[in-house]
């Protein structure tokens, strides 16, 4: 709310902002104070259309870039590693355009950044960091702030790190799935490798491998063969942690061959355990608390 007042034989306004780095506007010399109120609404309009600015000095790209972070991103309740992740496209940010402000940045500038980007990371990294570039700044324009976002226009994504191809992911057909299982139990022999039996449990039942790497005795039942998971590996904390929601504590004690396949209810899901003797031998039944244990020290001293 501007304030107006008589200074001698004229008058003023004043519309003060108290926010943190934000600027107040002052008007004077008004014959009347109509004119001096008239004013006043005037640039109030303009503030709550954007056309004005509420900020003292321009922003640069990553000042922009950390307020959308510190309101929007971090108090979510995000995996550690996924904020790293944006912690780490700020760095890049930070050091290819120092303190250029934004306003500066044109559509040329900004296309050589996407291109360095993407000399370094594959398309879709460089599609994430040009996503978080633009709603960072959509953020900021909905807090008023008059920026050009011209330079976002029309960029291209290239990036010189070819992503996998995939049918270098996936398995084709149920026979390429039971040909790995065969493969895998060919080589099953504890007392050299637990590598095989990793592998297999993430083919057979699906779980991840912070998922299989977290497994104790205590979570599989030989006579219903049931696994039950109900952690992860971090490998952030190097330690033992709660999945990341609560759709992953789940009992699996029925039979699912599908590699990729995700249940679609609460509940118990999953794949039959019994990759015959390899299993249930002695060599597999080692004292260590997790079934895993060899794989396991060299994850948790790493």
């Amino acid at each position: 709310m501007a304030r107006i007042r008589k200074r001698g034989k004229t008058w003023s306004f004043e519309i003060e902002r108290k926010g943190k780095g934000e600027k107040s506007y002052h008007g004077s010399g008004f014959r009347t104070k109509k004119e001096a109120s008239d004013k006043a609404k005037e640039i109030e309009l303009q503030l709550a259309s954007g056309q004005l600015t509420v900020y003292e000095n321009p922003l640069t790209l990553v000042e922009l870039f950390d307020s959308w972070l510190e309101v929007e991103i971090l108090p979510q309740k995000l995996d550690i590693d996924t904020k790293k992740r944006y912690k780490r496209r700020r760095e890049v940010i930070k050091n290819y355009f120092g303190d250029m402000l934004v306003s500066d940045i044109v559509r040329s500038n900004y296309q050589k950044f996407i291109n360095f980007y993407g000399e370094s990371y594959e398309i879709n990294e460089l599609g994430r960091m040009n996503a978080n570039i633009t709603k960072a700044v959509e953020f900021a324009k909905a807090d008023r702030i008059p920026i050009d976002d011209s330079f976002l226009k029309n960029i291209k994504l290239n990036s010189i790190r070819e992503p996998r191809h995939p049918d270098t992911k996936f398995l084709h057909s149920q026979d390429d799935y039971e040909r790995v299982m065969e493969y895998l139990r060919l080589f099953m022999d504890y007392r050299k490798s637990v590598v095989p039996y990793v592998l297999y449990i993430l083919f057979g039942i699906g779980l991840r491998p912070g998922e299989a790497l977290s497994l104790t005795w205590a979570d599989i039942d030989f006579d219903r063969q049931e696994v039950y998971t109900h952690s992860r590996w971090s490998s952030h904390k190097h330690t033992v942690v709660p999945p990341k929601n609560d759709h992953y504590y789940r009992r699996i004690n029925r039979r699912n061959p599908s590699v990729r396949k995700v249940p679609s209810y609460a509940g118990a899901a999953g794949v039959e355990i019994n990759p015959g003797k390899n299993l249930e031998s002695t060599q597999f039944r080692e004292s260590r608390e997790f079934c895993l244990f060899s794989i396991w020290s060299k994850v948790a001293c790493a």
